[in-house]
């Protein structure tokens, strides 16, 4: 049996929790445009449970090199730290 998981140092690390889908997209986008993958667990269930999904929190998660940067630009967009 082999290893499949990604290297230590590509691993997706919480980043923030936001509740808006609107907003997590932005910052998404944001990420993107600076080179930073993001996985966004939770946003596509929100969405599947439409207004019901109000309860789902969408997790923002960044490789763990991309860690510091990234709070950076998420800081930058909400104008204070998160």
């Amino acid at each position: 049996m082999t290893d499949e998981r990604p290297p230590e140092d590509r691993r997706f690390v919480h980043l923030a929790t936001l509740q808006d889908p609107v907003v997590a997209e932005m910052v998404r986008d944001l990420l993107a445009d600076h080179g930073i993958p993001t996985a966004t667990p939770g946003l596509m269930h929100r969405s599947l449970f439409g207004v019901a999904g109000g309860f789902v929190a969408i997790r923002l998660e960044v490789p763990r090199p991309d860690l510091p940067r990234a709070r950076e630009l998420l800081e930058a967009f909400f104008g204070a730290p998160t």
